[in-house]
């Protein structure tokens, strides 16, 4: 895990990603080989329409969000979105994905 954060932008498929400094926790890091899996009547799901935001695809601006154990403190930039994509094609498929 020492070289994670030196490789943070590359494709290889670690076990284990750094996801950078998060807000006052510091240094995060998930692991991609331990997934669980959470009902959704653990966040009280509510649709919501969200054509009112900037980003918002005003043709499908309606999606399920939750009421509770919402605890995300920000977002992923549409650059560390595909890298994310990239990254977890390379982990399960273990192949790089075209570019």
């Amino acid at each position: 895990m020492t070289n994670l954060r030196g490789r943070a932008d590359r494709d290889d498929p670690y076990d284990v990603m750094w996801l950078g400094e998060v807000g006052n926790l510091g240094d995060c890091y998930v692991s991609l080989t331990d997934p669980y899996y959470l009902p959704a009547r653990f966040f009280e799901l509510a649709m919501r329409d969200y054509s009112t935001n900037a980003e918002a695809d005003q043709a499908d601006p309606v999606h399920a969000s939750p009421r509770r154990h919402d605890t995300r403190m920000g977002r992923l930039d549409e650059r560390q979105q595909v890298l994310l994509r990239r990254k977890l094609t390379a982990f399960y498929t273990r192949e790089l994905p075209a570019r």
